[in-house]
């Protein structure tokens, strides 16, 4: 093997390596990282495509700099709905199968919310992969003063985290424990979290 060879054999493997980083963390950035050095590159078609995709989204608040808190199912769920659950065995709330999406839009009630899901942290935990779809997504006690465990401060501060173009990490489930049919089709926020627009990983 000449020095040509070699030389070419080593940038085919620093590519590599750099495309197995960017296959782990998916940002806006490690796309733009990977077509800066490797514009001509074996994966720069998909790069690319990654890059038009995650630009196309719509434009984060101009306050996702600022922190929020993270909202779990005491701060969000009537503890009614939470007691019941233990009393069945505790599956409604105690496994959560993490989406990643895009708010885009927030009922003027402050009712439910509507989604883009953008990714899903894990497919085998719902019946179908809900990649590329909306859905609409219903609050159950989120006000300060209810059945739940939010504080004035987080109340004010989770209606801001519910802003449309949002990324949230969040879960859901098909209605309430011992609901019935009634609430089948019904999904209810069980868990928000931001995720900071140029920390937004997609599939």
């Amino acid at each position: 093997m000449n020095n040509v060879e070699r030389e070419k054999e080593r940038i085919e493997e620093e590519e590599e390596q750099m495309w197995k980083t960017v296959q782990k963390q998916r940002t806006l950035n490690v796309y733009k990282e990977y077509l800066k050095k490797y514009s001509k590159g074996k994966y720069a078609e998909e790069a690319r495509s990654k890059v038009d995709l995650i630009e196309k989204l719509p434009v984060a608040p101009d306050d996702d700099k600022f922190d929020f808190y993270v909202f779990d199912t005491p701060m969000l769920i009537n503890r009614e709905h939470i007691k019941e659950d233990e009393n069945i065995g505790g599956d409604w709330y105690g496994k959560k199968n993490f989406l990643y999406g895009i708010i885009t839009y927030v009922d003027d009630e402050f009712t439910y919310f509507k989604v883009k899901i953008i990714r899903m942290g894990n497919k085998d935990g719902y019946w179908r992969d809900l990649t590329g779809e909306e859905w609409k997504v219903w609050f159950d006690e989120v006000y300060f003063g209810g059945e739940n465990e939010m504080c004035h401060a987080c109340a004010s501060n989770f209606k801001s985290l519910m802003e449309p173009g949002r990324r949230l990490k969040f879960s859901m489930v098909e209605g309430y424990p011992g609901g019935g049919t009634l609430m089948n089709g019904v999904w209810v926020l069980t868990y928000a979290e931001k995720i900071k627009e140029e920390d937004f990983r997609i599939d």
